[in-house]
C-alpha cells in the first residue's frame, strides 16, 4: 500500500540521514536528530498546503512521500526529545502530569478526525492533515508520560496484547477486505467484522511463527506464551510507549476498518491518467486513427431521418421504471459509456457480480467533459484552467467506441458543464444563450454520432454533487448550475426525433432536500470523493438501477 511504500522509504534512507549526522555531531547526535526531524516536518507539512493551495491533483498530494513525510518525521521528534527528557531524570511531576492531561483532551481529537476527516476536500490538506500529526504526538506523549487515566486504560491487557501484534493486523487488514468483498461479495458491516475477525487471527499466527522468532533470534514457543526476555531488542521501560501508541492505532482502525488509518484515498484517484487513456483509447495504428477521425465527416451532422427507436415514448424514462435488459435483444444490452469521469467511474474495475444482462463498454476519459478539449473551465475567481492533454483524445475515443457497434449510447455529464468556460477566447457564462449555443451543439455532435451508426443514446441529468465535491469549486454545489444544464440536455432531446431519452438519478443519489447520500440503502459508501463512484458503489447502482433504465428506454413509458 501507499503508506507501507513511505514506510520503506523512510526505514532505508532515514538511518543514512542519521549515520551522516553522527558523523557531524557525535555525543550530540540525539538533540540534531530531533531539530532536524522537527524542521522536516514543519517543510513538508507546509509544502503540502502549499501545494494543495496551487491546485494540484489531491492524490498527488495524499501518496507523495514528500508531502507526508512530516507525520514520521513528527514521531522522530517527539522520540528524540522525550528520551532525551527522561535521561536527564525527569521526575514524574507537574510536567508528565500535564502531558498526561494533554494526552486525554486530544484522544476525543483523533477520533473526531477518522470519524469526520475526507480526503476528498481541499481544505484537509491546507492544516487538517498536519493537525492530526501535531495531536498525535501529543496523544502519544501524554501516554508514554505513564501517569493518568488514560495511560492506565491502555496498559489493560488485551489492549497490551493487540498493541503486540498491531503491525500484523494492519498488513493483513487489507488484503483481507479485497479478497473477503471480490470473492465472497461481502460489504457493510459483514465485512467489517470479517476483516477485523480474520485479521487478528492471521496476524495471531505471523507473530508467533514470524515476528517473535526473528526479534528474539529463537524458535516459535507455545501460541500465546509471552516472550519477554533478555534478548528483546528494546529496552523494557520503551515496551509501554510503543505498545499503547500501537494500540491505539489499532483500536481507531479496526473501528473505522480502514488498512491505512488515515482517510481512505479517493478510489479514481488510484488510475493515472495514462491508465484510463489507454483503456480507452488502447494501441491504435496511425491508419486507424486516420479511419476513425475521418468517419466524422460523413456521420455528423446527421439530417432529421426516420424516428429513432424511442419514437412514440416520452422524453424522460420513469425513475422507478425498470426492465430486463436480456429481453430487447435476447442477449445482453451493449452499452457505450461516453462522457466525463463520474460516467467513467461508473464502468471502471466493476465487481465480478456485476450484472450479466449489461454489456458494458467505457469509453469516457477522467477529467473531460463535451465542451471543446481546448477551451478552459472558470473555478471560483481562479484564472481560467486548461483541461488535461489526454481531452485531446475524447473524439478518438468516441469514435472508437462507436466502430464496435453498440445497442446504445449512456452519455454521463455535468461535472465540468456547471463551470462558467472560456472558448476561443471567449467568455461563456452559465445562464446565457452563447453558452447554450456551444454546449447545445457539443451534447448534439455526440447524438448525431451515435445516431450515424444507428445507435440510440441515453443521457443522464445531472443529480445533485456532495459537499466534499466543492473541493474543485462551489459550482458543483449550486442546483441553479445543475438545472441549466439539464435544460440544455433536454432541448437536445426534445428534439431528437426518438433518438434521446433522458433518465434521472437523482432519486437513487439525493435526498428531498438535494444533498447527497452518503451510502447506499445496505450500508455501502456512496460517492466518497462527492461525484465518482467507487468500483462497489457503481456495481451497486448498475445491478440495483441503472441497468434496469437502460433497458426501460426502450420499452417503458414516462411517469
Amino acid at each position: 500500500t501507499w503508506s507501507l511504500a513511505i514506510e520503506e522509504q523512510f526505514y532505508l534512507l532515514f538511518p543514512l540521514l542519521v549515520a551522516g549526522l553522527a558523523l557531524l555531531a557525535g555525543r550530540r547526535l540525539r538533540p540534531v536528530v530531533g531539530v532536524v526531524a522537527a524542521l522536516g516536518a514543519v517543510a513538508s507539512a507546509v509544502w503540502m498546503a502549499v501545494a494543495a493551495g496551487w491546485g494540484w491533483d489531491l492524490s498527488r498530494l495524499y501518496y507523495g512521500t514528500d508531502t507526508r513525510a512530516f507525520g514520521l518525521l513528527a514521531g522522530v521528534a517527539l522520540a528524540a526529545g522525550w528520551d532525551r527528557s527522561r535521561a536527564e531524570g525527569s521526575a514524574v511531576g507537574a510536567g508528565l502530569r500535564a502531558w498526561a492531561v494533554a494526552g486525554i483532551a486530544c484522544a476525543p481529537i483523533v477520533a473526531a478526525y477518522f470519524a469526520l476527516g475526507s480526503s476528498s476536500d481541499e481544505g484537509f490538506y491546507r492544516g487538517a492533515f498536519q493537525g492530526f500529526s501535531v495531536v498525535a504526538v501529543v496523544l502519544v506523549a501524554g501516554v508514554a508520560a505513564g501517569v493518568g487515566p488514560l495511560a492506565r486504560a491502555l496498559a489493560w491487557r488485551p489492549l497490551v496484547w493487540i498493541g503486540r501484534r498491531s503491525y500484523g493486523i494492519y498488513l493483513w487488514s487489507w488484503p483481507t477486505q479485497v479478497f473477503a468483498s471480490e470473492h465472497f461479495r461481502l460489504e457493510g458491516l459483514t465485512l467489517d467484522a470479517v476483516v477485523v475477525v480474520v485479521s487478528v487471527a492471521l496476524a495471531t499466527l505471523s507473530h508467533w511463527l514470524v515476528e517473535e522468532p526473528i526479534r528474539t533470534g529463537t524458535r516459535p514457543t507455545g501460541l500465546g506464551r509471552r516472550t519477554d526476555g533478555p534478548r528483546r531488542a528494546r529496552p523494557r521501560r520503551l515496551a509501554p510507549v510503543a505498545l499503547s501508541t500501537a494500540a491505539i492505532v489499532v483500536v481507531v482502525g479496526a473501528i473505522s476498518v480502514s488498512a491505512a488509518g488515515a482517510p481512505p484515498a479517493p478510489d479514481t484517484t488510484k488510475v493515472s491518467d495514462d491508465e484510463a487513456l489507454a483503456a480507452a483509447v488502447g494501441d491504435i495504428s496511425p491508419e486507424e486513427e486516420a479511419e476513425l477521425l475521418a468517419a466524422t465527416s460523413t456521420t455528423v451532422p446527421v439530417d432529421v431521418g426516420p424516428p429513432g427507436p424511442f419514437d412514440g415514448l416520452s422524453l424522460d424514462v420513469d425513475p422507478e421504471a425498470s426492465a430486463d435488459p436480456l429481453g430487447i435483444f435476447g442477449r445482453p444490452l451493449e452499452v457505450l459509456m461516453l462522457g466525463d469521469s463520474v460516467g467513467w467511474s461508473l464502468g471502471w474495475d466493476l465487481q465480478p457480480w456485476f450484472t450479466q444482462a449489461i454489456d458494458l463498454r467505457s469509453k469516457a476519459i477522467i477529467g473531460c467533459g463535451v465542451m471543446p478539449p481546448d477551451s478552459a473551465f472558470l473555478v471560483g475567481d481562479r484564472p481560467p484552467e486548461t483541461y488535461a492533454d489526454l481531452c485531446q483524445e475524447t473524439v478518438l475515443a468516441e469514435l472508437k467506441g462507436l466502430s464496435g457497434g453498440p445497442d446504445v449510447v449512456l452519455l454521463w455529464i455535468g461535472a465540468w458543464e456547471v463551470y462558467d468556460h472560456e472558448v476561443d477566447g471567449e467568455l461563456l457564462q452559465v445562464g446565457t444563450d452563447a453558452y447554450a449555443e456551444v454546449l447545445d451543439a457539443q451534447i448534439q455532435e455526440r447524438v448525431d454520432r451515435a445516431r450515424g451508426i444507428g445507435a440510440p443514446t441515453v443521457i443522464a441529468r445531472v443529480p445533485c454533487f456532495a459537499e466534499n465535491a466543492a473541493r474543485l469549486g462551489s459550482e458543483r454545489l449550486d442546483p441553479e448550475r445543475i438545472a441549466w444544464v439539464n435544460g440544455v440536455i433536454e432541448e437536445v432531446a426534445e428534439r431528437s426525433n426518438g433518438w434521446v431519452r433522458l433518465i434521472d438519478p437523482t432519486d437513487q443519489l439525493c435526498d428531498e432536500q438535494g444533498q447527497a447520500y452518503a451510502e447506499t440503502p445496505d450500508g455501502l459508501p456512496l460517492r466518497q470523493d462527492g461525484s465518482h463512484f467507487d468500483p462497489a458503489a457503481a456495481t451497486w447502482f448498475w445491478n440495483s438501477w441503472l441497468a434496469g433504465q437502460m433497458a426501460a428506454a426502450y420499452q417503458v413509458d414516462g411517469p
